[in-house]
Formats: structure tokens, C-alpha cells, sequence
């Protein structure tokens, strides 16, 4: 989740398996931060708006991690 260290997630899924004598193993994919744009964001609300008239839908949200392209750009988002 955005704002909790490695640290601060590893330290409470280890107190809480630790009395199963649990083993944790921290596997990393990609190794990089989540990716995240405010939702407030000037971009984020023109493309929400525009998807809602295009599809005659609601203006909702559907978020993910930000493990997409929409990494590489610094307000990118995927749509």
C-alpha cells in the first residue's frame, strides 16, 4: 500500500505468523513503487470524463497498482 515501508509490512505479517513458526519469504518481481496519480488529477478527470460519455457509463473508477506503462510517464494513466 502506498505509504507503508517493506519494513513496516514485512515486521506485521511476521507478528502475526510468527507464532506458527511461519517462514517469509520476500520474493520480488519488479522490484519498483507502486505508480500512483491523484485522482483530482487534470488528466484523470478529462479521461474519466471522456470514457463516461463514450460509453454512456457512470464515472467510476477502476484502480490498479500502476503496474502497467503508465509507469514510464510521470502522470501517466491507464485507461
Amino acid at each position: 500500500p502506498v505509504g507503508m515501508s517493506e519494513t513496516t509490512i514485512l515486521t506485521q505479517i511476521q507478528r502475526h505468523v510468527g507464532p506458527l513458526k511461519a517462514k517469509i519469504f520476500k520474493e520480488v518481481q519488479f522490484g519498483s513503487q507502486p505508480h500512483m496519480v491523484d485522482l483530482n488529477d487534470v488528466i484523470v478527470t478529462k479521461l474519466q470524463n471522456i470514457y463516461a460519455q463514450q460509453t454512456n457509463t457512470d464515472k467510476t473508477y477502476k484502480i490498479s497498482n500502476g503496474g502497467s506503462y503508465a509507469r514510464l510517464l510521470k502522470r501517466g494513466v491507464a485507461f
